[in-house]
């Protein structure tokens, strides 16, 4: 009795262990989630009269040595300290070790947050942004799983002017 309660034992270490190698940028080695996102593009895509609707162009950067399946990104994006809008997207791609993709995600933001965004932008040069979220990893045939992510800076739009 004893004995076949170590070899159960035995055999799901053994799985677990194998479920967490397999698990691409997810696995029980902190090396292994090494992805970076950042955002690459903003633009606006529809105005109705409530809601705006942007694209973001994520990139997403996988700095490990094994490839990553994403499943799907919920993001906030945050204007000059003040939540500007929320968006998910459903994806279905593989990045390979040491490599990067860019993902569309689609953000909604209230006309209101728009219109007051705006306003401030009007009256600074200097603003700040912020992007958190997660992604959802694929693991083949394991559960899948959620790498938070985080992204902030600032832009001068002085500096933009000339860029095109």
């Amino acid at each position: 009795m004893a004995r076949s309660k170590y070899l159960y034992v035995g055999l799901l270490l053994l799985a677990l262990t194998a479920l967490s190698m397999t698990s691409g940028c997810v696995g029980i080695y902190p090396s292994l989630k090494s992805t970076t996102v950042i955002i690459s593009d903003l633009r606006v895509e529809e105005m109705r009269p409530f809601e705006t609707e942007l694209l973001v162009h994520l990139r997403i950067i996988n700095q490990s040595d094994l490839p990553c399946t994403i499943e799907g990104i919920a993001c906030t994006l945050s204007l000059n300290g003040r939540k500007f809008g929320t968006g998910v997207a459903k994806v279905a791609h593989t990045i390979p070790a040491f490599d990067t993709a860019l993902v569309p995600v689609v953000v909604y933001s209230s006309m209101i947050d728009l219109v007051r965004g705006l306003l401030k932008f009007r009256e600074r040069d200097l603003f700040s942004y912020r992007i958190e979220g997660s992604l959802r990893i694929g693991a083949g045939d394991s559960l899948p799983s959620r790498i938070p992510f985080v992204n902030e800076g600032t832009v001068d739009m002085q500096q933009l002017k000339g860029v095109r």
